[in-house]
């Protein structure tokens, strides 16, 4: 059956069917014309195994290998070594041993080495380099006794009374 066999209305309104499509499909060319131009190309991704321009290979941050705070006292507490991530984050800022950009801070292997090497306590030293022992000699001792026994006692006067007590 050919559309001229059809009833006039039926063949107005196909005609008017088939005009919206076809202002539809040129709307629809026209928005993917625009979303194309629109379009921005994604940044290159930056393999692994790159070298970037101006660093050393060596000295590069392998950001693979990065920790957050969080992820850190995670591993930390997992080992058996319960500390707080307010107190890893102070300790690393103070030693130096983190890395900061904007308000994210992150932690490398390197990082966390040194922030457990800088919780070793400190030896104490004599000036000779001896361990140091105490100074306190026992004309020290005699001084005191000296000065403590000078002073007057305060307060109510000790009895005069002879003690009931006989030996």
């Amino acid at each position: 059956m050919e559309v001229s066999e059809l009833p006039d209305k039926t063949q107005e309104a196909l005609l008017n069917f088939v005009r919206a499509l076809a202002r539809r499909q040129a709307r629809l060319d026209a928005a993917e014309e625009r979303q194309k131009r629109q379009r921005v190309s994604p940044p290159p991704v930056i393999e692994p195994d790159e070298k970037p321009m101006a660093a050393d290979a060596e000295n590069r941050l392998k950001l693979s290998e990065a920790l957050t705070p969080h992820a850190a006292v995670a591993i930390l507490q997992s080992k058996g070594i319960a500390v707080s991530e307010r107190t890893l984050r102070e300790k690393a800022r103070k030693l130096g041993a983190c890395r900061i950009i904007g308000k994210a801070m992150f932690l490398m292997p390197e990082d966390i080495d040194a922030i457990i090497e800088g919780a070793k306590p400190k030896a104490k030293i004599s000036v000779n380099g001896a361990p140091s022992v105490s100074q306190w000699s026992e004309a020290d001792t005699d001084r005191l006794r000296e000065r403590l026994a000078a002073k007057k006692p305060r307060g109510r006067p000790k009895s005069t009374k002879p003690s009931s007590v006989q030996s």
